[in-house]
């Protein structure tokens, strides 16, 4: 589609992010020779369970490629785009669900909001290089990652149950284009904004109550928490 609308070219490079040394290796090795001005770190995963049930792996591995992929690759593309001498752009995705309760998820929310904090500092730090950092913090998104969430007969979230609608990810990246080097991060849909200002305002004991009633609708009763 991007070729097609626009009329350049793409050049498709598999990495896993699991291995993130090795990931961002590969990355280097298979696009040296172009000049890149954007970087967009979205590589992420979920973990759905409750983390004393986790087992040692699986934690590891959202920490992996949540967390230490996304700032090598942020550290790597801002010494490129330095380099480059003509500015650039990063945009690391974080989610939403850093500001809200998100029951099951713990080590996921905890991961993105690692990646909030390093893309808060970062834009001050490259802004002198001329290098644009805008974090993307995207609430419930029709992806792969949702769709997982709810397909089958052991879903674990039925997310049609709570008051949030599903944002296209067209719309998304929009938002995300329009706020680079404007904006420290956006948080796109302007109901997504809304919610998160009354969030902010409502004291955190009455945050958790409000949360805990709408996601114990939407979760399936046999991952329900309480």
């Amino acid at each position: 589609e991007i070729c097609v609308s626009t009329g350049t070219q793409t050049r498709v490079v598999v990495a896993d992010f699991s291995q993130p040394s090795d990931a961002v290796q590969t990355i280097h090795s298979k696009t040296s020779d172009l000049d890149v001005g954007l970087c967009v770190a979205n590589a992420g995963m979920t973990q759905f369970c409750q983390l004393h049930t986790a087992q040692e792996p699986d934690l590891l591995e959202v920490i992996d490629v949540n967390i230490t992929s996304t700032v090598l690759l942020l550290n790597y593309f801002s010494k490129r785009l330095i380099a480059r001498g003509q500015g650039g752009g990063l945009i690391p995705v974080s989610s939403q669900g850093i500001y809200i309760m998100l029951p099951n998820e713990a080590n996921y929310t905890a991961s993105k909001a690692y990646v909030a904090k390093l893309g808060e500092i970062i834009h001050f730090e490259l802004k002198r290089f001329g290098v644009d950092v805008t974090t993307l913090l995207p609430g419930l998104t029709d992806t792969d990652m949702i769709t997982g969430h709810e397909m089958g007969e052991d879903w674990e979230w039925d997310f049609s149950k709570t008051p949030f609608k599903k944002m296209s990810p067209r719309s998304a990246v929009e938002e995300a284009l329009n706020a680079l080097g404007k904006k420290v991060s956006i948080s796109p849909g302007a109901g997504n904004r809304i919610g998160l200002a009354l969030m902010n305002i409502i004291p955190q004991s009455w945050r958790f109550k409000l949360y805990e009633k709408i996601f114990g609708k939407a979760v399936n009763p046999k991952y329900d928490w309480r």
